[in-house]
């Protein structure tokens, strides 16, 4: 005579962390997969919650911009591309390094690519006023490079020169060139 052969499925067709050998190391690996999902849906809202803001400090720049400067519009529209860069007012003896965003928007696509900025210390102490500028491109060569690569506006060569025009709000007045003294820019990846 045979015996019975024993099913590795309990009855109902469902195994659960208690119905076998390696139940509690399925429960823990089901409590990790949860713990890691959370975290990453975490992360990306609150990835998703800084680009609404750069989004939102890209619009109000460039409204401020207009407003100073309307035709300076047209001129925007036309070109390959441009990018808003901002940062609120801080205290460098305080706060050191002075963190902001911006945004890069290429015309011919109308991908975004959002920004870190960074202002290093140009002087011990005081107050550096807060930071709004637009950077016009006129070279779609140059914009794909600043997409890729970030941008340094402390010692631009000659021909970075002819290639963007940086329009920064100054006291209330807007100020054309082309440097951001000790500025640099990065894609936030």
């Amino acid at each position: 005579m045979t015996s019975p052969v024993r099913s590795a499925v309990p009855p109902g067709g469902v195994r659960t962390a208690r119905s076998g050998r390696g139940g509690a190391l399925l429960a823990a690996l089901s409590v990790l997969s949860a713990a890691l999902l959370a975290a990453c849906a975490a992360g990306s809202a609150e990835d998703e919650a800084r680009r609404d803001e750069a989004r939102e400090l890209h619009d109000a720049v460039l409204a401020e911009v207009y407003a100073l400067e309307p035709e300076l519009e047209a001129r925007v529209e036309a070109a390959p591309g441009h990018a808003v860069l901002a940062h609120d007012r801080v205290n460098l003896l305080v706060e050191g390094d002075v963190r902001g965003r911006g945004v890069l928007v290429d015309h011919a696509t109308g991908e975004r690519t959002f920004l870190h900025l960074a202002v290093g210390r140009t002087t011990l102490g005081g107050d550096r006023a807060a930071l709004r500028a637009v950077v016009v491109f006129h070279d779609a060569d140059t914009l794909a490079r600043f997409a890729a690569d970030g941008w340094v506006f402390a010692s631009p060569s000659a021909a970075d020169l002819a290639q963007l025009t940086v329009y920064r709000v100054v006291e209330g007045e807007l100020a054309a060139g082309a440097t951001l003294p000790g500025a640099k820019c990065w894609p936030d990846r």
